[in-house]
């Protein structure tokens, strides 16, 4: 038997190693608890492909069910219509057809899907006794820190796009073209970023409409096809991972004078990416520059390819890092960083895009570069 206590405090591969000890049990029980904390991630997986069963309650005066957690809004700002007001103040769990007032006693566990076979029970401080539901609504009114409130008072997952975008937001900015094969005239940017487990490579271009186009997409099977595509393309500056495959890539950096860098995340470091082109190297706080990639996108300043099997992965990659608020357990410090909720390679392939291109597009050089591509002497600009 294996219990999981606080899920979504553990990596996917922490979990994922847990459930092999039952590989030889005859009789493979697992308890999943936690409190949520993003959509689709932690024990919002194993919940959503549970039955699903929510407290609900029957209201005395008309017979109607209400199942508390599932009425309440899930954007701050509307109207709670399960948390009423009486006369003298406080308040009450109210109805969500008559507005009478809610015995919490007069319920029980209600699947949304009966027919499942893992039962999942989301359990919400809207149906504690011990919890004055004036209080829960205060705090939604009030709440900075709208995660919290959501997944430790109502019991539920919660992102916003400020978080997290969406796959919807990133198809949102697929235009007519397609992915490129060969470089057409005046494409004088591309970045590329490859991952031991799933190569990746993302190519951009800046043209004349002030936006930056994603041109090319692939995933890649080793340096030899990226040492294709920095030619092809004529690349003007690379950023790619500098971890795990160290040696490699500081190999394929150096058949790549001035044009390749290594990233490496510094976590203590704040501000701008540090460039030294002697090391062949980029520092960068990793919150921030994902943080700058997502605005990118929020701001539209990207135009994807057409819709298709590769554009589709890179919005499902993009939509895999979310935004998290960490406290130190001694000090009480708050600090936001970045987890992942799966599969992310395209997510980095265009982080480190985006990462070269800001910055490439503040030098002189390399806005030479742009105007020349063939001129020798400005390729290592």
């Amino acid at each position: 038997m294996l219990i999981f206590d606080e899920l979504d405090e553990a990596s996917p591969d922490a979990r994922a190693l847990a459930l092999e000890r039952l590989a030889h049990s005859d009789y493979k029980r697992i308890i999943q608890l936690s409190n949520p904390s993003l959509p689709g991630y932690g024990i919002d997986e194993p919940y959503q492909a549970s039955d699903q069963r929510d407290w609900t309650v029957k209201c005395a005066a008309c017979g109607a069910w209400t199942a508390l957690a599932g009425e309440f809004p899930r954007k701050l700002g509307e109207e709670v219509r399960i948390i009423l007001p009486r006369p003298d103040g406080t308040f009450y769990r109210a109805c969500v057809k008559c507005g009478a007032r809610l015995d919490l006693t007069c319920g029980e566990w209600v699947a949304q899907f009966p027919g499942r076979p893992v039962h999942g029970y989301r359990i919400s401080q809207l149906f504690s006794s011990k919890v004055d539901p004036g209080e829960i609504l205060r705090e939604y009114r009030t709440t900075r820190f709208p995660d919290r409130f959501y997944n430790l008072k109502i019991g539920v997952p919660w992102a916003d796009l400020e978080r997290r975008v969406d796959a919807a937001t990133v198809l949102a900015l697929c235009g007519q073209s397609r992915c490129w094969s060969r470089p057409e005239r005046g494409a004088s940017w591309a970045w590329i970023r490859e991952s031991s487990c799933t190569p990746s490579s993302c190519v951009k271009t800046r043209t004349d409409d002030g936006l930056f186009h994603v041109v090319h997409l692939a995933v890649c099977t080793g340096f030899h096809e990226l040492d294709r595509l920095m030619k092809r393309f004529t690349v003007a500056r690379c950023v790619i991972d500098g971890q795990p495959e160290t040696h490699a890539t500081r190999d394929f950096a150096g058949r790549h004078p001035g044009q390749v860098f290594m990233n490496f995340f510094n976590e203590n470091q704040r501000g701008e990416a540090k460039w030294d082109h002697d090391a062949r190297t980029v520092l960068v706080n990793r919150t921030e520059a994902l943080d700058a990639s997502r605005a990118a996108v929020r701001d539209k300043k990207i135009v994807l390819p057409r819709a298709g099997r590769l554009v589709d992965l890179f919005a499902q990659h993009m939509a895999a890092d979310a935004k998290v608020l960490e406290e130190d357990e001694q000090t009480g410090a708050k600090r936001f960083k970045y987890i992942k909720t799966g599969e992310n390679h395209f997510s980095f392939a265009f982080t480190y895009a985006w990462l070269a291109a800001a910055t490439g597009h503040s030098h002189d050089g390399l806005m030479r570069f742009m105007k020349n591509q063939d001129d020798p002497r400005r390729r290592d600009g």
